[in-house]
């Protein structure tokens, strides 16, 4: 048994490709942390398009792109990060919404802001290992998330994330 006396903190550094970006979407610590975030800021309902396709793409100026619905409507949202640290997002009407509609100006806004808020206070709870996000970059065509770490106790042996 291991008893931690006062949590351990650190860094540490995720690096994903298109597709485990899109895994990661997907992963039920992410839908856990979008439901988490939707009852302290109150949004439409929000999923990953498209199911069983890449929702993501690593972009080589420096951030994400994935697509979205946000309430009724189809987006493509782009996360980067600004030279002072604070997140970027940018949001546009996806290109297959069909109807010729689409989110205005201010859905938009609010939107990114939203995600903007999300990602800057994104932390995922691993039975024990909190991971905190601190920074994205793009490295070699990979997402590089730089991740705060607080361990306050160790993960179950059995534990399946």
């Amino acid at each position: 048994r291991i008893l931690l006396r006062r949590a351990a903190e650190g860094e540490a550094t995720m690096r994903f490709s298109g597709a485990d970006w899109s895994n990661f979407l997907r992963h039920p610590l992410f839908a856990g942390a979008i439901s988490d975030r939707r009852r302290v800021s109150p949004c439409p309902e929000i999923s990953l398009l498209p199911a069983g396709r890449e929702v993501a793409a690593v972009l080589p100026t420096g951030g994400v792109e994935f697509a979205m619905r946000w309430g009724d409507e189809a987006v493509l949202a782009r996360i980067s990060q600004r030279r002072d640290g604070r997140v970027e997002a940018a949001v546009r009407a996806a290109d297959d919404a069909g109807d010729g509609g689409g989110i205005d100006a201010q859905g938009a806004e609010a939107v990114a802001d939203w995600l903007v808020g999300f990602f800057e206070g994104l932390v995922l709870d691993l039975d024990g290992c909190e991971l905190r996000f601190r920074s994205l970059r793009v490295v070699a065509d990979e997402l590089e998330l730089g991740l705060g770490v607080r361990v306050r106790s160790f993960p179950s042996l059995d534990i399946n994330f």
